[in-house]
């Protein structure tokens, strides 16, 4: 294998995570691993740094102290280096170090705050996500702590924005049948979506453009519109790889019905202990704080692991002459009709 590994390094324990994965993947593929440091360039930093030559020295100096050490705990056997780059964003950097040294892909750690073994998106991921063209791989928290020579799972998310392509690609699926599609080890890269009939129009037009994106990088989507009937005999044994419903409520408790081990509309089949405790904690609480507290963590969760995605919230709008009284909504903003006059 040819190219390079750039880590995103800072030193923290989300440095730390993505140096641990960023030598896992280097030593699968046979790539060298680079460690980038990026600093803010000139006019880039608060107006309460001052701008003098020692100051900037000195952060060069602490930046390149802890790339050396850093290097120095990376398993030996990898061809390695660290480096310091100036740019406006962290991002744009380690961008522009991608691209520098070939990259087949950029590693970085999960923002602070994040459940032990997650990820939780922040500024820097955020931007690398939407603006790279490179595959981005997101060190859970924890890495650094786990055995160095396995990676128990790998979350892959893919669109059709540039950059899709190469991800597709690391991953093997580089082979074409002929309509197309990306084949690898002679099997289809395909997934199975089923819905439930009547399908309304705006979720029919949503899964035709999502079938055409992603047939245009030679993903496959075979969608089905199954009677309520045949839809239950395929759900119950989850015999399929996707599915879409809507849903609501005026209290984030719904969630358990689609993320508890036990949950009714557990479709992705989600069963964590950790997130079970978390679903069962929320719902005993009355103390709302803790309650949010908690809900971002399984939001932040499913942000990693996509067991929901969420595609659109429609809106209804109500127009009401003077002449109507005694309308009201219900929690959901449904207008209520039962005592509805016009005057």
């Amino acid at each position: 294998m040819t190219g390079s590994v750039v880590v995103g390094y800072t030193a923290t324990d989300a440095g730390a995570d993505a140096a641990a994965l960023g030598a896992r993947l280097a030593r699968s593929i046979g790539a060298t691993l680079h460690l980038v440091i990026v600093l803010p360039t000139e006019g880039t930093r608060s107006a309460a740094v001052p701008p003098e030559r020692a100051y900037e020295e000195h952060i060069r100096a602490q930046a390149r102290k802890w790339l050396a050490d850093a290097v120095v705990r990376l398993p030996q056997e990898l061809t390695r280096s660290g480096h310091v780059r100036f740019s406006e964003s962290f991002a744009e950097g380690l961008i522009a170090a991608g691209e520098e040294f070939d990259a087949r892909v950029i590693v970085i750690g999960a923002a602070g705050g994040g459940i032990l073994g997650r990820h939780r998106l922040g500024s820097v991921a955020s931007e690398l996500l939407h603006s790279s063209t490179i595959p981005v791989a997101l060190a859970p928290a924890g890495t650094a702590l786990q055995d160095d020579h396995v990676l128990p799972r790998v979350t892959v998310a893919v669109g059709s924005r540039p950059g899709a392509d190469a991800l597709l690609d690391e991953a093997g699926w580089t082979d074409r049948d002929t309509d197309g599609i990306r084949m690898k080890d002679g099997k289809r890269l395909s997934v199975r979506w089923i819905a439930w009939t009547p399908v309304p129009d705006d979720r029919a037009a949503l899964a035709n453009a999502i079938q055409s994106d992603l047939k245009s990088i030679g993903f496959e989507v075979q969608r089905e519109e199954l009677e309520p009937g045949a839809y239950n005999e395929q759900y119950e044994p989850k015999t399929f790889d996707l599915t879409d419903w809507g849903f609501s409520g005026v209290d984030p408790d719904l969630l358990r019905s689609h993320l508890h081990t036990d949950g009714f509309q557990n479709a992705s089949q989600v069963s964590d202990p950790q997130i079970d405790a978390l679903l069962e904690q929320a719902v005993a609480s009355s103390d709302q704080d803790k309650r949010n507290e908690l809900y971002t963590q399984l939001q932040q969760w499913n942000a990693t692991y996509t067991a929901i995605v969420p595609l659109y919230s429609p809106s209804a709008i109500t127009a009401v002459g003077d002449r109507v009284e005694g309308l009201e909504y219900d929690l959901y903003g449904r207008p209520l009709f039962y005592d509805v006059t016009v005057g």
